[in-house]
């Protein structure tokens, strides 16, 4: 978190010079400053995914098939909620998930008098209280007091409006609020339709499996802090391009050795 006060500026300033997102999702190698050291040491990190399949059951399909005549007025709703799941990074789905939640609880008259003349205009709005009812039936400790001042004006608003940085602090709250949502969302539209009131779970499209290994190679570049010659390709062909679950042996390679993290790593 307190690298985030440093790192998040250059990531912002690289975006805008160069066009590209260069958003962190994970690390692929972490180096430690070994000047003077022969042997080298580094946490290696790989990543990979599964395709998910879901079977649609005649259960889901009768229910689809309910959703569908329906002909819901909120119809939009029901897209948002879809980019919802679609989405993996915590403000993304938040987004999406929030412009669902709105469509649903609908919209109000609001009556504004005019300050010179008297004269009332109406516009619609957002009705807020149908969706402080909505997320109450979900979170039944919210206060009115708490749904105005944190969860529409500092959640909502400090995101539509962009007034608040994403801080991780943030983004842990909008994460912790999402999920509440999106069952909100899912228990209105099930009341209106007449759908059994149930869990339903949160699909992924991917599974991903993430892989750790801390690796020692002497280095030819002794007098340099972070050593550049890491093994990357040796270490690649020995732990990945194999099935998950799968297991192998091979004989030890000669330019580097697979450490135990939790044994090997004190001190360093």
């Amino acid at each position: 978190m307190k690298a985030q006060r440093v790192l998040q500026p250059i990531l912002n300033a690289l975006t805008f010079c160069t066009g590209q997102s260069t958003l962190l999702l994970y690390c692929d190698l972490i180096l430690k400053d070994e000047d003077g050291s022969r042997p080298r040491r580094a946490l290696w990190f790989h990543k990979s995914e599964a395709l998910n399949h879901f079977n649609l059951r005649e259960g889901l399909a009768e229910e689809v098939q309910k959703l569908l005549d329906s002909k819901l007025e909120s119809d939009i709703a029901l897209c948002w909620h879809r980019y919802a799941v679609q989405r993996d990074l915590t403000l993304d789905r938040f987004v999406f998930q929030w412009l669902a939640f709105e469509s649903v609880a609908g919209q109000t008259p609001v009556n504004r008098p005019c300050e010179n003349c008297g004269h009332v205009f109406t516009h619609q709005a957002a009705d807020r209280v149908s969706a402080f009812r909505m997320l109450r039936a979900v979170d039944p400790n919210i206060t009115e007091k708490e749904f105005k001042r944190d969860v529409w004006g500092r959640d909502r608003n400090g995101v539509f409006h962009g007034s608040k940085y994403p801080s991780p602090e943030h983004l842990r709250r909008l994460n912790e609020l999402t999920p509440k949502l999106r069952k909100a969302c899912e228990n209105e539209t099930s009341r209106r339709v007449g759908l059994e009131d149930r869990q339903r779970p949160m699909g992924e499209t991917h599974t991903h499996f993430y892989l750790t290994q801390f690796i020692q190679w002497n280095t030819d570049k002794i007098d340099r802090q972070f050593a550049a010659d890491f093994p990357a390709d040796a270490v690649a062909k020995e732990f990945t391009g194999r099935e998950v679950g799968a297991a192998w042996m091979s004989l030890p390679s000669d330019q580097f050795t697979t450490l135990n993290f939790p044994k090997d790593a004190e001190g360093w």
